[in-house]
């Protein structure tokens, strides 16, 4: 496999663990060349010097994948300079994706070009997008919701999100912080919201949020202790959808999660498993196939 490097920052050693891993799922690698805004003084790979070639002369024929490298990467940022430059944004592969269990070339092209939008009772989606990197296609990105007002919501969702957002009260915090709670519509479903304070930018980012979102591509999330709700959320006509629990169960949307331990050894509940599971090094289900398929594969 020819590898072309695209170096944004010569920053951390992540690029070295990426490369590792391309090497073992594809039988080595052959780095032609590499790329950046300014040459480095020496970028050097499987011990030699690597010929640097400017950007506007990338050709997709002299590579198979075009391997982004660097700290805090934005990936939009990368992929629209691609575009302008005329290169095949398919064969771009990002140094931290490839860092996630699970990772192939033909999974990571997918998702490129995949517009899922993930539906979450709070922000376990704003968390997905920002491991993958993928632009954010829903409203629930900092807010949550109760479990009945969640189930009542994914009965009919196009019909509460068309309704105007309504503030209705101020919840405060245990460390005096104070956040506003909106209805969808007068009276209608609450969304607490979890980290905006300001209500301007809360219904701007709202409103942006409902129109972007894919209705033809939706993961629907939710997390529950209870059977009966699991039961309820299966129901629900979804094509991909999960519920974390921490009971086993042989439903098709039941995804247990064992639990996380505090520093005293004692288990967290629930929601620490959902939350450990969009940073984990090695999550209990494979991520790619969650946002790809809605599919429930462990990790190895």
């Amino acid at each position: 496999m020819k590898v072309f490097y695209w170096i944004e920052n010569a920053e951390g050693e992540l690029f070295y663990h990426a490369s590792m891993q391309l090497a073992r799922l594809y039988g080595g690698l052959g780095i032609v060349g590499y790329t950046a805004s300014v040459p480095l003084d020496s970028c050097i790979a499987d011990g030699k010097e690597l010929r640097f070639v400017e950007k506007p002369e990338l050709k997709d024929e002299d590579y198979d994948v075009l391997f982004v490298i660097g700290k805090n990467l934005r990936r939009e940022k990368v992929l629209q300079e691609c575009q302008s430059l005329g290169i095949d944004t398919s064969n771009v592969v990002f140094d931290f994706e490839a860092c996630i269990p699970g990772f192939s070339l033909g999974r990571a092209n997918r998702l490129h070009r995949c517009h899922t939008s993930i539906l979450a009772i709070n922000s376990w989606g704003r968390k997905m997008y920002e491991r993958f990197q993928l632009p954010m296609r829903s409203p629930f990105m900092n807010s949550a919701m109760t479990t009945p007002d969640w189930l009542e919501f994914l009965e009919a969702p196009q019909e509460h999100l068309a309704k105007e957002l309504v503030f209705c009260e101020t919840l405060g915090t245990a460390d005096g912080r104070e956040f506003p709670v909106f209805t969808m519509g007068e009276g209608g479903l609450k969304v607490y919201m979890l980290y905006e304070t300001d209500e301007e930018k809360i219904r701007q980012q709202w409103a942006q949020g409902v129109q972007t979102v894919s209705w033809q591509d939706l993961l629907v999330m939710t997390y529950t202790d209870s059977q009966e709700v699991l039961e309820r959320f299966d129901r629900l006509p979804y094509r991909k959808k999960i519920c974390f629990t921490s009971f086993e169960s042989q439903l098709s949307s039941a995804f247990y999660l064992p639990p996380v331990e505090d520093e005293e050894g004692e288990d967290m509940p629930l929601w620490a498993s959902v939350d450990e599971l969009t940073k984990s090094s090695k999550p209990y289900y494979d991520l790619w196939d969650m946002l790809l398929y809605g599919r429930k594969t462990l990790v190895n």
